[in-house]
This record gives structure tokens, sequence and C-alpha cells, in this order.
């Protein structure tokens, strides 16, 4: 590539570009249209603005307005530079980050739930954001990085999710991998959050902010005439994904911690996207991805910026958590993904406000999965009895666990063969009895996750156990 070249079509660009800024604020209750235009900048000031309202809750736009002339210098030199990336007939080039008014081209999310993001621009829109990229990181900064993209170099990223359910005294960080942060219990003090409709900012106060790094490949590609990349062109996570952390929080803390939806964060390449404000919703058979707002005891308003404060409920402390248990569990998960079905359903039977019938099948599958590896036997039976000698730890307490097994799976299977509880139970009573079956669940699956799976008969005869890990 000719550097020199491109740095020299790109200032002169840069040095006679207007940028039309307009700037949404955001109130308590959500997006409520442009407040402001601002004049005309010149590249400094668009900068300085740029860098000062990132980090509020707003949604920035800035319209480039440069000479036709210097644009069209800038987009002949781009189009001999990423003559591999540019379609010839369409005279779009294919990138794996949101470019100003591009198209996606592709979308699906994938089993591990990360989704593969593919866009197109035409060549003089994608100049365009370049230039308004050069004017907020530097000239040198965004040369160098097309050249890093147009060499092969990935983009990167992170994935981020706001967890409910979780609420930190200091940040975690159980690896290099990912972070998980507290949200302030301020609106003014928010970080740069997606705007949703529904999801004003004064729920995200008091919950976490759960970011994971990723890579994208390649960076630039040429994309069909009708859409999608000529090669494979994705996201890659080497070890975490939202999923496996929100099963490992909850299993660790026995408690629904859960994902809501997910944006990325392209780090160097979100300047290329000012409006980018898109989200993908996290599968979720409860029906509601919306974050659970933190309860809290006493809400202050500060006017007339609007500026909302909580105080959280003293009834819902803050978990004491451990960065190296996570970690563990994390990568116990992914080595041993055999039961995930197991870990993903006991996690779907603690969901808050699911039909109570919805939870107990849940739950039976679970322990189905867990404990029953020979279905030709007497299910129910074999389930309470392995789960029992797994668990109890003396004839009494194995016969309590071999009853509390016993009857969830008897309610379970009531609710699968007739759709209702029965006449005979009381709410109250089942509540426990999902409850107590719950714990020995999660009891077994960190059994089985610290110390592999028993050979189930060995363990009942009470023989030496032997560990399948």
């Amino acid at each position: 590539m000719k550097i020199d070249n491109l740095k020299k079509a790109l200032g002169k660009a840069v040095g006679e570009t207007t940028f039309d800024l307009e700037l949404t604020q955001i109130n308590k209750d959500g997006y409520k249209g442009p407040s402001s235009k601002f004049p005309s900048l010149k590249a400094p000031q668009f900068r300085e603005s740029f860098l000062r309202e990132w980090v509020r809750y707003v949604k920035l736009h800035a319209q480039v307005s440069v000479p036709n002339e210097v644009i069209t210098n800038l987009v002949d030199i781009l189009r001999k530079e990423l003559e591999d990336f540019i379609h010839p007939e369409t005279d779009k080039i294919g990138t794996v980050f949101p470019v100003g008014e591009s198209d996606c081209c592709n979308g699906e999310i994938r089993e591990d739930g990360l989704k593969d993001e593919q866009y197109q621009s035409l060549v003089r829109g994608f100049a365009c954001s370049l230039v308004r990229v050069a004017a907020i990181i530097g000239i040198n900064e965004t040369v160098n990085l097309l050249y890093g993209w147009r060499q092969g170099e990935p983009v990167e990223l992170k994935v981020c999710t706001v967890l409910s359910g979780l609420h930190l005294p200091e940040p975690l960080s159980p690896s290099s991998g990912f972070q998980i942060t507290p949200l302030p219990l301020s609106t003014s003090e928010l970080p740069r959050l997606p705007i949703r409709p529904d999801m004003p900012p004064r729920n995200y106060l008091g919950l976490s902010l759960l970011e994971i790094q990723l890579s994208a490949t390649p960076a630039l590609f040429c994309p069909r005439k009708h859409g999608s990349a000529t090669e494979n062109v994705g996201i890659s996570s080497e070890q975490y994904n939202i999923e496996t952390v929100c099963w490992a929080l909850s299993l660790l803390y026995n408690k629904y911690i859960s994902s809501s939806f997910f944006w990325y964060d392209y780090k160097d390449a979100n300047a290329f996207d000012l409006l980018n404000n898109s989200t993908c919703s996290t599968w979720d058979s409860g029906g509601d991805n919306r974050p659970r707002p933190r309860a809290w005891s006493k809400a202050t308003t500060k006017y007339p910026t609007g500026e909302l404060s909580i105080t959280p409920a003293k009834s819902i402390p803050t978990l004491c958590l451990d960065n190296k248990k996570i970690g563990r569990f994390i990568e116990l998960l992914n080595s041993r993904k055999k039961i995930h079905i197991a870990v993903d359903r006991w996690y779907r039977s603690i969901r808050p406000k699911a039909r109570i019938e919805s939870r107990f099948i849940d739950l039976r599958i679970a322990l189905e999965v867990l404990y029953l590896k020979d279905i030709k036997a007497e299910l129910q039976y074999r389930l309470a009895l392995n789960g029992a000698w797994q668990l109890g730890k003396s004839p009494k307490d194995r016969q309590e666990k071999f009853t509390i097994l016993k009857k969830a799976y008897d309610t379970a299977s009531t609710i699968v063969h007739s759709g209702t509880l029965g006449k005979k139970k009381k709410t109250q009573e089942v509540e426990v009895e999902l409850t107590r079956a719950q714990n020995l669940c999660r009891h077994g699956l960190i059994k089985v996750l610290m110390e592999g799976e028993p050979d189930w008969t060995n363990l009942v005869f009470g023989r030496k156990i032997a560990s399948t890990k």
C-alpha cells in the first residue's frame, strides 16, 4: 500500500471537511428525540466534542461535508489500494464492522451465542467514514489501522451485555479474557450504553456490565454481488461466551444471573459508525429479555437535569465473588460439554416468574441428564437412588435426599402427562419441593464438575468411586 499517498489525501480531506454534529440527550425515561443540532465544526472541534460526549449517555451523529474533488481523489486512491476487497460491479467493500450507512449482509446468531456480522458499503461512503475516523484518532493511526486490516490483522472488539441479578461491590476480572463491572447508581455516571425504547437509563442502575474480549476476521473482504462474503467471515472467542459465564455465576451463587441483550464494542472501529447502536437479543425461553431493574428503597431525581439516583434495597445484598473460583468453573464448563444440557435445564428451572409447571419440567430434564444413563431402567427409582448416593452422607441423609428427588420427579411426571400440578398439591408445598430439588441438582452438578462423573454402580454398592472426567 502506498501509505504516503493515502496519508496525504486523507490529511487534505480532514483539513477541508466540516462535521455537522447532532446530539440527542437521553433522559431517565429513555430516548426523547434530538435535543440540539450544533453548527458545522472543523476537525479539532469535532474531535473534542466526540471525546467529551462519547462517555455520556447520548446518541451522537456527525454528517461529513467534504468538497467533491477532495473526496473523489481519496476514493480513487482507495479503489487502487483496496482493489481485492471491492466488488467490481457494485463498487462495494465488505467489512466485519458497521460503517456509516452500510448494509448488514449477514447477521446470523451462532450456536455459541455470538453473531457473525458482515457489512458492505459503497467505497465513497467508506471514504467519508475514514475521514471521520481520522479526525477522531489521527491520520497516521487511521492509515496504520487500515494497512493492518489489509494485511489480515483482525478487528479487536468486545461483546458486552448487562447482567441482571448480579450486584457487585467492585469489578471482577477472572482472567484477561473478560471483565464484569458494577454499573453506577446514578444516571449521570452511566457509561455509554445502547439506546433501546424498552430500556430507560434508570433500569441499568446497580446492575453489572459483562465485557468479553473477541476478535473478528477478516476485517476487509470482497462481498458477493447479492450480499454475503466470499469467504468465512466471523467473530471468534477462544474460551468465553455469555451463556457459560451466566451458568457459572448462577451455579456458584445459587441465584438466577441472566444476560439481557448484547452488543459489540469495536474499539478503534467504533468511530466508523457513530450511529451504531444495534443490539441483539439473547435467547430466553421466558419471553422477556429486558434487564431486571435492581430493587431500590429510595430514588432521587435532580432537577432540571433529570438525573436519577437510587439507594439499593438492603434486602438484596451484594455478592462477595471469587475471581479464581469463577474462572475455574468456566474452565470446567468449557471442558465438560456433556452436562451442558443438564446445566442449562437447571438454569431455566430457577428463572423468576416462569410458570412452575415449566420449571418442574426443566428440572426433571436436568436430573435425568445428570443421573440417568440407562433409559430402560425404572427411571424414577434409579434417578432418586443415584442422586441420594452421590449427595448423601449417611443412611438417614440419603433417605431424605431420595425422597426429595422422588417427589420432584413424581410432580414433573404428573405435569408432563396431565399438563397440571394436580388438585391435591398446594402451591406453597410445591414451591418448597421445587426449591429443595433444585438445590440438590445444583450440588450434583457442582460435584460432577469438580470430581467428574462417578461410576454409578460402584457408588451405589459402596465401592471405591471411579470418576470419568
